[in-house]
């Protein structure tokens, strides 16, 4: 307790120590000593004599093969820089010091990553002077993969990770558009796979073929679907459309009158997901519909509704495909040409900038609106 008298008061602190926190707190009193006004608590940190991150190590993907780095940033608060840290990367989740990785330095480097280098990994950071150390978040090394695949082709089997699907009731198979399709009556017939979990896919691609010829079947007719307890999403027929529906609806393309093969994706980064019909980016919506509780074709996430027709070539990727690569996807299949990347001088809409382009520049070379230069 500082008692001041009068209206106005100073007290100067003793030499501030570090990692200590300073309060105070300023009461008015009568002079019989009763309080009349309880002050604010006031307070301040000193210094930590500990390490401070700047920036956390983040989350990367790379395909196998390629040089992954993570990095992070800190400074000592002795110094102001980093001048006098040390730094010991690890393998695993804090806490976990059995597999130290990487050198000395601010940035791990994987040379040529593979799925063993595939996990969690954080970074101790050491003040040399004094030995203090703070650990840093732990980032995420993914490999870039396709997750799943059914081909389709007379059975319901992943040619790429296991996750085999199984089918219920009595779906078929025929002539598809690869090879053979599967066949589904919109009755009954469905294949399921159930991950053992709920799994959340922190980035993903889904991809799917599908025919049918009857654009008008019921709403929520779903050739595909993820169900879980939340955040999860079915790509299904209303009104005569196919759709996307998760945490928004959105309407993708027309089912064809005239039966034939349509081709559609979502992509989502872990921020947004964007939704793609025949190879052509639809829409872009601020959604996350990651939480896989299944890997489903030919039912809703209710599963009361069914697709009647075919459908082909499920891929899951752990990744969000590029706009690229999804029209990669169709034309792969479909041949022809999609405009992704439409350029500014394209004046012909033929999604290159040629000549004729210039040619349709030329015709109004000269002309100019220009008060008074031109215009009188």
């Amino acid at each position: 307790e500082i008692p001041v008298n009068g209206a106005a008061g100073e007290y100067s602190l003793p030499a501030l120590k570090r990692d200590r926190t300073y309060s105070w707190r300023i009461d008015e009193f009568e002079s019989a000593g009763r309080p009349v006004i309880t002050g604010q608590t006031w307070s301040f940190q000193t210094i930590l004599s500990e390490p401070t991150v700047l920036e956390q190590p983040q989350t990367t993907y790379v395909f196998a093969g390629d040089p992954a780095v993570l990095n992070i940033s800190a400074v000592n608060p002795f110094t102001e820089t980093a001048e006098g840290l040390s730094y010991q990367w690890y393998k695993g989740l804090p806490g976990d010091v059995t597999q130290p990785v990487g050198d000395n330095a601010a940035q791990l480097n994987v040379a040529s990553a593979t799925l063993a280098d595939e996990s969690s990994y954080y970074c101790q950071i050491t003040i040399e002077s004094n030995s203090k150390s703070v650990v840093s978040d732990p980032a995420e090394l993914v490999i870039k993969r396709l997750m799943a695949h059914w081909p389709l082709d007379g059975d319901p089997n992943d040619v790429a990770n296991g996750y085999d699907g199984v089918p219920v009731s009595n779906p078929g198979y025929a002539d598809g558009l690869i090879d053979q399709a599967l066949t589904l009556d919109g009755l009954d017939d469905q294949v399921v796979y159930t991950f053992p979990e709920e799994t959340v896919i922190p980035r993903f691609s889904v991809s799917l073929w599908m025919w049918t010829d009857d654009p008008a079947q019921e709403t929520n007719a779903s050739p595909f679907n993820n169900n879980s307890s939340a955040s999860d999403f079915q790509l299904d027929i209303s009104g005569g459309n196919y759709r996307y529906v998760g945490t928004n609806t959105v309407v993708l393309g027309p089912v064809p009158v005239e039966p034939s093969w349509v081709h559609l994706a979502a992509c989502c980064d872990g921020t947004e997901t964007r939704v793609y019909y025949n190879g052509m980016l639809v829409d872009t919506r601020a959604i996350v519909d990651n939480r896989f509780g299944q890997l489903a074709l030919g039912a809703n996430r209710a599963n009361n509704h069914f697709f009647a027709g075919m459908l082909d070539d499920l891929r899951v990727y752990n990744y969000d495909l590029t706009n690229t690569e999804i029209a990669l996807l169709y034309t792969g299949v479909q041949g022809g040409d999609i405009c992704v990347n439409k350029p500014t001088a394209d004046l012909d809409d033929d999604c290159q900038v040629t000549l004729a382009d210039f040619a349709l520049l030329a015709l109004d070379w000269f002309e100019c609106g220009l008060v008074p230069d031109c215009l009188q």
